[in-house]
């Protein structure tokens, strides 16, 4: 039998995240704890997951899943593969656009139970009136550090906002920086399958750094938090939505801190004990592994007959009550969430500019994105599709004589933007940087009144679907 586990192929205009291969790493950890060898665990393409892949074999199914132009994840393709999801996540900018969509929901049908990565895709799932459970994150079940000798590092890795004046003294020379996401090493697009492995080869020595060398991170990052909290290493977490279901599963561990408590975090935060949580993610993994081994003809033991009693036991009230955890009383999903009344061009408009800047708009002011990644190129989309014309990208990576375009829009340093018309409306459009971009605007005397965007809309409309004339599934459709 052969085993899968999944891998990003990333795409131009999208960054390269660690945490994906976090993920896959946990994964390819449990396998073989039950016993695969490494030699028998391969890759899938998650850009291609959609698509027949030649292969025969179990396909763990775990991570951030949603729909992005020019990939094909959803529905899986299941020709001589068979989907376990465990640890599965779908983005809420996807939900209403899968909700009447037959081949995801026969597929998720025929392969439920599926297990969810957090309480939100849970909900939304039982919704649709398909078999879910928490899972919870798969990272968790990374192995605890040995004795670790004596880590100093404060590893700061993407924390939201301006958060370094708040540490101690005692803590700022020890300080670390790092980053989840960045451009891809070779630069080049389509990625090669030695880019994958060297994305892979990153992300081991992301996790082996912070396993032997940090005394406390402190992170946005989830898939930071989780393996961190796996290892035993102290973490403050920090986010600027702690009601969001995607951290359903941090919640019952840490305290998720906004910026307006910075003052008050306690630099000094003992681990939590997740060992229990940790032996019972395992044996319900080989529960469900073997589970699905039996059902393709393949006679593997897995468990004890005890275990596998307790590991039923389990999965049968996560499924019937959904609740993992005794701390879990309360999900944020609701229908008004499943609505698109979050995701409306009212609510776009309202949040991104006020009153001013939209006159200013309306009579022709050049609109301006600072920021030429990823999330800019989701938000020119976005605001194209709400009616608005984007004029050209900014960027501080980028000198003013350069000629680089992105998205087929011209991008200029920052110096050019502080010569552009007095009437152009600058829209930040990066989340990691957004306070640090803000800061320097107003440190060059950028006007206010010029200055669009807040984190929450990035993050809101970040993985929102830009709706297709052509239906999900379809030969001619852009998004998988």
């Amino acid at each position: 039998m052969n085993y899968f586990v999944i891998a990003h192929r990333y795409t131009a205009g999208t960054n390269c995240n660690l945490g994906d291969s976090i993920q896959s790493i946990a994964v390819e950890h449990l396998l073989q704890d039950c016993g695969v060898q490494k030699t028998a665990i391969g890759r899938l393409i998650w850009e291609e997951l959609g698509l027949p892949s030649g292969h025969r074999g179990i396909l763990i199914v775990q991570g951030w899943f949603g729909c992005r132009p020019g990939t094909f994840p959803l529905p899986i393709c299941d020709e001589g593969i068979l989907p376990l999801f465990h640890g599965f996540h779908l983005n809420e900018g996807s939900w209403e656009y899968l909700a009447d969509n037959r081949a995801f929901l026969e597929s998720m049908q025929k392969h439920a139970p599926i297990g969810c990565r957090d309480l939100g895709t849970r909900d939304y799932l039982r919704s649709l009136g398909i078999e879910a459970y928490y899972s919870g994150c798969l990272t968790l079940a990374l192995p605890r550090r040995q004795a670790p000798g004596n880590p100093e590092g404060i590893y700061l890795i993407d924390p939201l906002g301006d958060i370094e004046p708040h540490l101690p003294a005692a803590l700022r020379d020890r300080v670390v920086r790092l980053e989840q996401e960045g451009p891809l090493p070779s630069g080049k697009f389509p990625m090669s399958d030695e880019d994958i492995a060297t994305v892979q080869s990153m992300a081991h020595q992301r996790l082996a750094e912070i396993r032997d060398r940090a005394a406390l991170v402190v992170t946005r990052r989830i898939h930071i938090a989780l393996p961190c909290l796996a290892m035993g290493i102290p973490v403050v977490f920090t986010f600027g939505q702690p009601e969001n279901p995607r951290v359903s599963m941090l919640r019952q561990y840490l305290p998720i801190h906004t910026p307006n408590d910075y003052p008050t975090i306690d630099w000094n935060p003992p681990p939590p004990d997740v060992e229990s949580e940790k032996a019972r993610m395992v044996l319900m993994f080989r529960h469900r592994l073997q589970t699905v081994e039996r059902s393709a003809g393949y006679p593997t033991k897995r468990l004890t007959e005890e275990e596998e009693r307790q590991a039923a036991a389990w999965l049968d009230a996560a499924c019937r009550q959904g609740m993992a955890s005794p701390a879990f009383t309360a999900t944020t999903f609701s229908p008004a969430r499943f609505s698109r009344a979050r995701f409306s061009r009212a609510h776009f408009i309202e949040t991104a500019f006020t009153p001013e800047q939209l006159g200013r708009l309306a009579a022709g002011a050049p609109l301006i994105l600072f920021g030429a990644g990823a999330a800019g190129i989701q938000l020119k989309r976005v605001l194209e599709f709400f009616g608005f014309a984007v004029d050209r990208y900014c960027d501080n990576g980028v000198a003013d004589e350069d000629s680089r375009t992105c998205d087929g829009l011209p991008v200029i340093g920052f110096e050019r933007l502080l010569a552009m018309p007095a009437e152009s409306i600058v829209f930040i459009s990066t989340l990691a940087g957004f306070a640090a971009i803000n800061a320097q605007l107003v440190t060059a005397g950028f006007p206010a009144a010029r200055m669009a965007g807040s984190p929450r809309l990035i993050d809101d409309f970040s993985h929102f679907v830009v709706p297709s004339k052509t239906p999900l599934g379809s030969p001619g459709h852009a998004t998988r």
